[in-house]
């Protein structure tokens, strides 16, 4: 499998605002082309202006009570769909959002259950007695205390990857297999944490880097077919789940609850179908992330969790058309190979190395030789720094 680079690479910590809270907003943690941040929701993403006909639909919420979940549940209400499920273990918060919701929305058939995301019999149950599910969004979370990895213990770990990963896999494993007419979509609520390497939030950023990677197989294995799987981050929302996580005043610069939930109604519009498997945030404006449809078709790794390969050769940032020029290269040295033109292949070899470092012209050699054996099947390596 080819290693590419996909995402901003993992950093100790985000870069601080001047009010001394992180900072997420920075260029580096978006491609190029995402020229627009959102801190609050906006008209373009006006649930009945989406482009996703609620029509009839049924939406299955996990933890769809509070916070983001909320959130999410009143976004596809606006959106005008007909029944809407809602999976949370407290039955006091389930009353609350159905009783709120209810009075929102009259007509909205409103199926509320109290029951763990980790009971899986009777998540089954609940499947089962529910029937057809248009969109399925598995947005239940477990994190940890914000302390140094050595401190975690076994069970924060078995509880937050049984939560943030074996859950959704058995959910939507489980939601694919059932019997339905008309398309399927998931949309997994992940986190930014994935792609951040800080000691206080290991388990948890280790369970939703594992999720999107996990995401991203579910949407290959149905590419041929009527289902979409999308993930994304919800942005620095304050939640119950942060509250326990014990984040403290001021870290971040919480955002706007209505924006994620909006976005995740876009998510299942006939717009972000090209998304499906890739990890995008729900800042991002809409537009320019329509302007990556044609790089995601190209490029079966952008916006995947996968290596970033910039991070660990040397590649600098920014350096999109010198790694594209390397591997343009190399490319052209297999081609001399295969011709068993080796004088020639020697010579560009050694200009390769001289300009671009022995450690980054030689992997892209590797990856270029592969690929034209027919090791790769998802062609030829391309070193490009992404974002």
């Amino acid at each position: 499998m080819a290693a590419a680079a996909v995402l901003s690479p993992p950093r100790k910590n985000p870069p601080m605002t001047s009010a001394g809270a992180f900072d997420l907003t920075v260029p580096e943690y978006r491609p190029a082309e995402i020229k627009t941040y959102h801190k609050a929701t906006y008209p373009r993403l006006a649930p009945e202006k989406s482009g996703f006909k609620g029509e009839g639909k049924t939406v299955l919420v996990t933890a769809g009570a509070t916070g983001i979940g909320y959130s999410i549940a009143e976004s596809f209400a606006k959106a005008g769909i007909a029944h809407l499920v809602i999976i949370q273990r407290r039955q006091e918060v389930l009353d609350e959002a159905k009783a709120k919701l209810g009075k929102e929305f009259p007509k909205l058939k409103i199926t509320t259950y109290a029951a763990s995301v980790t009971d899986y019999p009777k998540v089954s149950a609940i499947l089962k007695e529910v029937g057809q599910i248009d969109v399925l969004i598995p947005n239940a979370a477990a994190t940890h205390p914000m302390v140094p990895t050595k401190d975690l213990s076994t069970a924060d770990l078995d509880n937050v990857f049984a939560t943030n990963v074996t859950s959704p896999h058995y959910m939507i494993s489980e939601f694919l297999k059932s019997p339905h007419t008309g398309p399927k979509t998931v949309i997994y609520v992940s986190s930014a944490a994935a792609q951040f390497a800080m000691a206080t939030n290991s388990i948890y950023g280790a369970s939703k880097a594992a999720a999107n990677a996990l995401i991203t197989q579910f949407a290959r294995d149905a590419a041929e077919s009527d289902v979409v799987v999308q993930t994304y981050h919800p942005g620095a929302i304050a939640t119950p789940l942060s509250k326990a996580a014990g984040i403290p005043d001021g870290m971040l610069e919480f955002e706007d609850v209505r924006l994620p939930g909006d976005f995740a109604v876009w998510l299942a519009s006939p717009e972000a179908v090209f998304l499906s498997g890739r990890f995008v945030w729900a800042q991002w404006d809409v537009d320019d992330l329509l302007s990556l449809k044609g790089r995601t078709e190209k490029d079966d790794y952008f916006l995947t969790q996968s290596i970033d390969v910039g991070n660990a050769l040397p590649f600098s940032a920014g350096s999109a058309q010198r790694t594209e020029a390397c591997a343009m290269l190399a490319r052209a040295w297999s081609r001399m190979v295969q011709a068993s033109e080796q004088n020639e292949a020697d010579a560009l070899e050694a200009m390769g190395k001289r300009v671009f470092g022995d450690a980054l012209f030689q992997t892209a050699m590797m990856y270029a030789a592969m690929t034209a054996s027919g090791k790769l099947s998802h062609g030829p390596l391309s070193p490009t720094k992404l974002i």
